[in-house]
């Protein structure tokens, strides 16, 4: 991660442009953008889930968090991008539809969640493109704050030896 501004990118005609941020202006290096079409969520809505089912259940299901169980399942097919050491991403074309923008870590990172800030609203297609929409990313709960809420699999801390 390095300090980031929020100077304007070079515009995508046809796409997208951003940042990531992790924290205050700090710049986010590795993970990428996926386009997920909000189409493919609302298919998600016919299949409940239960609610009595044990968090390790819960968390076998395909649907219990329905952005990352579409990327785990269909993410290949999806339109992304790979964010660059200097935190920039760039989609050259979005397609038609609605999309959710959002931010997946590198298998490597254990430090930052998926998601970010503008995963959680759909956005037509026209309002992309030719934008820049910056991310701001969440670190994973520590162990302490997972336990007081009752959060299970937090991955346990970095070994510093």
């Amino acid at each position: 991660m390095t300090d980031g501004g929020s100077s304007l990118l070079d515009p995508e005609s046809k796409g997208l442009v951003g940042r990531v941020f992790d924290g205050p202006r700090q710049v986010m290096a590795g993970g990428s953008v996926v386009l997920v079409p909000a189409a493919d969520v609302v298919s998600l809505n016919a299949k409940p889930v239960d609610i009595s089912l044990s968090p390790t259940a819960t968390a076998e299901l395909d649907n219990d968090e329905p952005l990352e169980d579409l990327i785990d399942r269909r993410g290949t097919s999806y339109t992304r991008a790979t964010v660059g050491a200097d935190g920039v991403y760039r989609i050259p074309e979005v397609g038609a539809g609605a999309f959710f923008v959002v931010w997946v870590p590198d298998s490597s990172d254990g430090l930052h969640a998926p998601g970010g800030s503008e995963c959680r609203v759909a956005r037509a297609a026209a309002s992309l493109v030719g934008q820049q929409l910056d991310l701001h990313i969440s670190g994973m709960p520590t162990r302490r704050k997972a336990m007081k809420y009752g959060i299970m699999n937090v991955p346990p801390p970095l070994s510093t030896a």
